[in-house]
């Protein structure tokens, strides 16, 4: 049998240790649970128009551009404040990127379109046999390169050649 002096000793101790752990892990969850500025999202109105779908946002040259369905290109200055483009295409836009002072987006059916500001678009035909659909493109050791049901890379975003795996 424990003396009563000893059990409470140990009772005490338990709980200053108990006391000390929980206000340590207090402390790191306040510093850890506080709000970053990715945490609060705004909804932006109005709505998009009706039957549009947006799938893929890039920045620069002063323009956020996003791209979606059907032909789908709205740009903003702010992210706030948007205005819809024409891109000359009803086809699915999946993905853009930008790099080399000009957006590049691909999207369904052989889409790739090019645009230094994201309002003017051009649209590029890729001479490839197995290039259809354009689900990603991105920029990186000094060419684009786009997949989807094949990969095809280009230098300067206009000719586009099918890399085989």
């Amino acid at each position: 049998m424990i003396p009563l002096m000893n059990a409470a000793n140990t009772f005490f101790s338990a709980c200053k240790a108990l006391n000390f752990s929980t206000l340590l892990a207090l402390l790191i969850f306040t510093q850890v649970g506080q709000a970053g500025p990715l945490d609060i999202w705004t909804l932006r109105n109005p709505p998009l128009p009706h039957g549009i779908y947006l799938y893929a946002v890039a920045y620069g040259s002063g323009q956020f551009v996003a791209v979606g369905y059907p032909g789908a290109i709205l740009t903003s200055a702010d992210g706030v404040n948007w205005v819809q483009r024409r891109s000359g295409t009803t086809n699915a836009l999946t993905a853009i990127a930008f790099a080399n002072g000009q957006f590049v987006v691909v999207g369904k059916r052989k889409t790739i379109l090019t645009s230094a500001k994201g309002v003017d678009w051009v649209e590029r035909q890729p001479e490839t046999e197995n290039y259809y659909y354009g689900y990603g493109i991105a920029y990186g050791n000094g060419e684009f390169v786009a997949v989807g049901d094949a990969i095809i890379t280009s230098l300067e975003a206009t000719n586009w050649v099918e890399r085989s795996l």
